[in-house]
């Protein structure tokens, strides 16, 4: 329950930052965007999303967003595609723009809670909740309309489980790794080709990450990639998600440096796939950042 009254309260804090400066503690300064767009219609805020959605590739860029998409959620439209999106830029903002890992917990806790009350929209989960159950042991009562819930969550939680705590705590803070597998779990239920294949990369990192006396497998890790792979294509997400985790775990410098360069060699532009198999634009962005300076630094690694 401690765990629920953090993310409850990161919460309310990133709100009251959001009020009082229109940003998160990334940019004091950036201006209240929700001031300046609260008066556009339905249409006129999702031009605006589009607009910018199209070509986001700056900090200030998807703290807009997030409040774009807040006016929507605060306006009743489509309430889970919107706070799905506003998880997933939070969790885009933590790993892209924020260095300090307490700057990243706040982000991807933020995630998490937004994560979250999409799942909420479910009566019968929303009511175990309000009567003391976990979220991740309510997920029964879930269904594939919460999907993307479990899927912000869990990708938001294996985030912070990477890169808030340090490898020393990691062993007395794996229930942050265990309650996304469950998370997991349901989505591959209920749609397991979620998000053209995360949901089984996540799995496939879940398997690397932990060893094998906890449950980790290097052959359930290869199934669970080559299960991605099969669904989603050639994934910026994918290639990225090896070189980073699984290559310089087990000194595979050949396949780090192709891996890079395959995402180096795309164009952030090109929407060629057609297929929806394409990342978003502002994760793109984000893949070609690291691909740069994963090879800039593969020297700490092999």
């Amino acid at each position: 329950m401690k765990d629920r009254l953090r993310i409850v309260l990161v919460h309310k804090i990133v709100c009251i930052l959001f009020l009082l400066s229109g940003c998160t503690l990334l940019s004091p300064a950036f201006p209240p965007q929700e001031k300046i767009y609260s008066d556009l219609s339905e249409i006129e805020l999702l031009q605006k999303i589009n607009g910018i959605e199209n070509a986001a590739d700056t900090k200030e860029e998807l703290i807009t967003l997030i409040q774009l998409h807040g006016l929507l959620v605060e306006k009743e439209i489509n309430k889970a595609k919107n706070l799905s999106a506003i998880a997933d830029y939070y969790i885009l903002l933590g790993a892209s723009y924020a260095t300090d890992p307490s700057e990243k917990q706040v982000l991807y806790m933020a995630a998490i809670a937004h994560a979250e009350k999409l799942m909420m929209q479910n009566e019968k989960f929303s009511n175990s909740v309000r009567n003391g159950i976990e979220p991740w042991d309510a997920l029964e009562t879930l269904t594939a309309n919460e999907v993307d819930g479990m899927g912000r969550w869990s990708t938001a939680a294996l985030f912070y489980f990477r890169e808030c705590i340090p490898n020393y705590r990691r062993i007395f803070s794996v229930k942050w790794v265990n309650r996304s597998k469950k998370m997991m779990d349901r989505i591959e239920q209920l749609n397991p080709e979620w998000m053209n294949g995360a949901n089984y990369f996540n799995l496939a990192i879940y398997y690397h990450a932990l060893p094998e006396i906890a449950g980790g497998s290097r052959a359930m890790s290869a199934h669970y990639l080559a299960e991605a792979e099969k669904i989603g294509g050639n994934r910026s997400l994918f290639s990225w998600g090896k070189a980073k985790y699984i290559y310089t775990t087990y000194g595979n410098e050949a396949l780090f440096d192709k891996s890079l360069n395959k995402i180096l060699s795309a164009s952030l532009d090109d929407d060629s796939a057609g297929d929806d198999r394409v990342d978003p634009y502002a994760w793109r962005v984000y893949f070609h950042r690291e691909a740069s300076q994963l090879l800039s630094k593969k020297d700490m690694f092999f």
